[in-house]
C-alpha cells in the first residue's frame, strides 16, 4: 500500500510539472490605416514602376508586421506583367515580394521586418488595370520581460549550446519549434498545441536576439507561410503522447523555393519509438532563456544532449535540457540518428531523476496522417510511372502523370517556377523553361532554358532565353528537325529557340489567346496548344511555318483552366485541369476530352507537360546512325553512314519525316546536322 501511494504521488507531481513549452512572441495589435485608392501604372514600356507608396511606423518596436485589408493587384503571374508588393525593412534593408497569389498565401500580410519601420511600395506594369492596397494594421513586436518563464533544465544548469540547424525552424507567433522530415516534400511536424494556423510563419537562420532578449528576424528569403489547407493536427498538452501538427509552407515568395531546396536538408523518422537501451537523446529548437543565460540566446536555435529514460505506449521520456518554445522539437535519436518522437511537455527540475516529455513518433493519429498527406503535403507522392512527365507544381517537383489513374509521382526537385516540357528523343533529355517574372529582381526577363534528365530528374542549366517579347509559358519540339517552339502566352506569339544559345526568333504573327501548353506530335508533324481564351478551353494547332493558330474544337462543358500539353506514342494528347487538379486525355481530331483521374497534385496556373516518345527507327539516337556503343557515340562515322543511306534511297535517310517528293533531299542534311549537334546522352 505504500508503494502504491508513493507511485500515485509520483504521478501526481509528473502531471503538475508536465506543462506545455509554447513561448508566444511578444506584441502588439497596432491600428494603421492607409488606402491608395485604385492606382494605374500610366503610359507604356515593359517595366513596372513605383505607383503607390507608404511607410508604416511604430515608434520604438523592435520588428513590425503589416496587415492588409485589400489587395487588388492587376496582371497575370505566369505572364509576367502582375503587379507586386515590395516591402522593405528601413533598418536593415530585408526586403520581400508579394504578388496576388503570393500576398494571399501569407493571409495578407508580410514577413516579419526587423526595426520600427518599413516601406511598401506598389508597383504595376503599364496597361495591365486598375490595382488598390489598403493597410489595417500592422502587429509591433515588444520588449521582452527577459527570464520570466518556466525553465525545464534537467539538472542546477542550462547546458545547451548555439546550433543553426536548417532542418529546424523556429514558428512564429505561437513561440515553438518545428522540423523537416522525410515525407515526399520534406514538410513540417511540431506540437498540435502550438496551435499552427495560416498566416503563421517558420523561419530558418534565425539570428541572435537583442541585448534586451527580443527576437531578431531573418532576411524574408527565410520565412515561410503555412499552408493551413494542408494542415493534421491533434492538441494532446494535457494528454502525453497526443500532441502533433503536420503540415506544409508554400514555397518562399522571393526565392519560389521550398524550405528543403534552399536548404537541402530535413531529418529521418523512425517507425516507432524503441526500448529504452542506453541512447543519447539531442533536442534542437527555439526555447527561451534565463539568467545567467545571455539574453541574445533567448528563442534562437539551441542544442543539447542527454540519457533516453522511458517509454509508456505512446509518451517518451528523456533527461536533455529544454524551455519554453521548445514545443514541437524533434526527439533525436543519436544511436540511429532518427527521429523517435515530437517534444511536447515539460518535466525537468534542477533535482535529479526528472525527465522532459514527449508524443512517441508511432502515436497512432499521427502515423494516421503522415499516411494521408494533404495538398502540398500531398502533391507528388505516388509510383513514377512513364513515359507521360510533368514540371512545375505547386513545390517545383518534376515527376509523371499516370495516363491510366493520372496520379502525379515526384521524380525529383526541380528549378522553381517552370512552365513548358517537351522531349528531344535525339539526347533522351526534356527540354524545360522557367520564368523568373518576381522575387530577387522582379519582372527582369529571368527566362531560362533547361535540359531535364527523366530518370533522375536531374536539372541542367543551358542558357537564358532572350530575344522573344514575354515570358515563355510552352514548349514543343520538333526531334526530326531539331527545332524548338515556345509560346508567349500573353500575345499567342509563336517562336522558336536556338537550344545552344537560347536566342528566340518569332515566328508567324501573335494569334491572342491564352496559350499555355504547348507540343509538337512528330508522328504527323503537327504542333499543337491548348487555349483557355474565352472561359472554355480549346485544342488548337499552329500552321508551320507560318505560325498562324487555327481551333480544332472544345475540351468539354465546364473545363476552363488548362495548362500543360503532351504527346504520347499513339498520338494521344494529355493535359491537366488546374481547376480541379485532374488529368484529360484529348482527342486530336477533335479536341474533347475525357477524364482520366485526379493527380493528387497541386497545379497552378504555370507547369509543363510531355511524354518520352521514341524515335521511328528504335534507337534511342538519331544522330548515332552506326549505332556504336563505344563512347564518343556520335564520330564522324556517322556521317558517313547517314551520306551511304542517303545515296542508297533508304528511308532511314528521311531525317525530317517529310512525305512530298523528292522524300530525301538537302533538308535531311541539315536536319541530321541538327541531331549531330544536339548530342547524345546514349547509345
Amino acid at each position: 500500500m505504500k508503494n502504491q501511494i508513493a507511485a500515485l504521488v509520483a504521478v501526481a507531481g509528473f502531471a503538475a510539472q508536465a506543462w506545455a513549452q509554447s513561448a508566444p512572441i511578444a506584441s502588439r495589435n497596432v491600428a494603421w490605416k492607409a488606402d491608395s485608392g485604385v492606382v494605374a501604372a500610366p503610359g507604356k514600356g515593359d517595366a513596372a514602376r513605383v505607383v503607390y507608396s507608404t511607410t508604416v511606423f511604430v515608434p520604438n518596436a523592435p520588428w513590425v508586421r503589416v496587415r492588409f485589408k485589400d489587395v487588388v493587384l492587376a496582371g497575370r503571374v505566369e505572364e509576367g506583367n502582375a503587379s507586386y508588393l515590395r516591402i522593405t525593412s528601413l533598418l536593415d534593408g530585408g526586403t520581400q515580394y508579394l504578388n496576388s497569389v503570393s500576398v494571399k498565401q501569407w493571409a495578407n500580410a508580410t514577413a516579419y521586418f526587423n526595426g520600427d519601420a518599413v516601406l511598401v511600395e506598389l508597383l504595376a506594369y503599364p496597361g495591365t488595370g486598375p490595382n488598390r492596397l489598403v493597410i489595417s494594421g500592422a502587429i509591433a513586436g515588444e520588449e521582452v520581460a527577459y527570464g520570466q518563464g518556466p525553465d525545464s533544465i534537467c539538472g542546477p544548469t542550462d547546458d545547451r549550446t548555439l546550433l543553426n540547424d536548417v532542418r529546424n525552424a523556429r514558428h512564429v507567433p505561437e513561440g515553438c519549434s518545428s522540423w523537416l522530415h522525410d515525407d515526399t516534400n520534406r514538410m513540417f511536424l511540431t506540437a498540435g498545441h502550438c496551435g499552427v494556423s495560416a498566416g503563421d510563419t517558420q523561419q530558418f537562420n534565425v539570428p541572435l536576439s537583442t541585448s534586451g532578449g527580443s527576437i531578431v528576424n531573418p532576411p524574408p528569403e527565410d520565412q515561410y507561410p503555412v499552408d493551413a489547407s494542408s494542415l493534421q493536427t491533434q492538441s494532446g498538452s494535457a494528454t502525453i503522447g497526443s500532441d502533433f501538427a503536420y503540415f506544409a509552407t508554400f514555397v518562399n515568395s522571393n526565392t519560389g523555393l521550398t524550405p528543403f531546396q534552399r536548404y537541402g536538408q530535413f531529418y529521418i523518422k523512425s517507425a516507432t519509438a524503441p526500448a529504452v537501451a542506453g541512447q543519447t537523446i539531442r533536442i534542437t529548437g527555439y526555447g527561451t532563456t534565463s539568467s545567467p543565460v545571455s539574453p541574445t540566446w533567448n528563442q534562437v536555435g539551441k542544442t543539447h544532449t542527454g540519457p533516453y529514460t522511458s517509454l509508456s505506449v505512446n509518451t517518451i521520456r528523456y533527461a536533455v535540457d529544454t524551455t519554453g518554445g521548445n514545443s514541437g522539437s524533434a526527439v533525436h535519436n543519436l544511436a540511429t540518428d532518427q527521429i523517435i518522437g515530437i517534444h511536447t511537455n515539460a518535466g525537468c527540475t534542477s533535482s535529479a531523476g526528472t525527465a522532459n516529455n514527449g508524443g512517441a513518433i508511432h502515436q497512432p493519429q499521427l502515423v494516421t496522417a503522415l499516411a494521408n498527406p494533404r495538398t502540398l503535403c500531398l502533391t507528388g507522392r505516388g509510383t513514377v510511372t512513364p513515359p507521360l512527365y510533368a514540371i512545375g507544381d505547386a513545390v517545383n517537383n518534376f515527376g509523371t502523370l499516370n495516363t491510366t489513374t493520372g496520379n502525379f509521382a515526384k521524380v525529383k526537385d526541380a528549378p522553381p517556377r517552370m512552365e513548358g516540357l517537351a522531349y528531344n528523343w535525339t539526347t533522351g533529355l526534356f527540354f524545360a523553361v522557367s520564368n523568373d517574372t518576381y522575387g530577387v529582381a522582379p519582372g527582369a526577363a529571368g527566362r531560362k532554358l533547361w535540359t531535364i534528365n527523366p530518370a533522375t530528374g536531374n536539372a541542367t542549366y543551358v542558357a537564358n532565353i532572350t530575344g522573344a517579347a514575354g515570358v515563355i509559358n510552352g514548349l514543343g519540339y520538333d526531334p526530326t528537325a531539331g527545332v524548338l517552339y515556345g509560346i508567349v502566352q500573353a500575345t499567342g506569339q509563336l517562336v522558336t529557340i536556338n537550344t545552344a544559345s537560347g536566342v528566340a526568333t518569332t515566328l508567324g504573327p501573335a494569334n491572342g489567346g491564352t496559350v499555355g501548353g504547348l507540343e509538337f506530335n512528330p508522328s504527323n508533324n503537327t504542333l499543337y496548344g491548348v487555349n483557355d481564351a474565352g472561359g472554355a478551353t480549346s485544342l488548337v494547332r499552329f500552321n508551320l511555318p507560318a505560325g498562324t493558330m487555327v481551333t480544332i474544337g472544345a475540351l468539354g462543358a465546364g473545363i476552363t483552366d488548362c495548362n500543360g500539353l503532351g504527346v504520347v506514342a499513339n498520338g494521344d494528347l494529355y493535359t491537366v485541369n488546374a481547376a480541379t487538379e485532374q488529368l484529360l486525355r484529348i482527342n486530336p481530331a477533335t479536341g474533347a476530352a475525357t477524364l482520366v483521374g485526379a493527380t493528387g497534385g497541386i497545379f497552378e496556373a504555370s507547369f509543363g507537360i510531355s511524354a518520352e516518345i521514341a524515335p521511328p527507327s528504335g534507337s534511342s539516337c538519331y544522330a548515332n546512325c552506326d549505332a556504336s556503343t563505344t563512347l564518343p557515340f556520335l564520330n564522324v562515322n556517322d556521317f558517313i553512314c547517314f551520306q551511304n543511306l542517303f545515296a542508297t534511297g533508304d528511308s532511314r535517310a528521311n531525317c525530317d519525316g517529310s512525305t512530298n517528293p523528292p522524300v530525301l533531299n538537302v533538308n535531311d542534311f541539315t536536319c541530321f546536322n541538327n541531331a549531330f549537334a544536339a548530342g547524345c546522352s546514349a547509345p
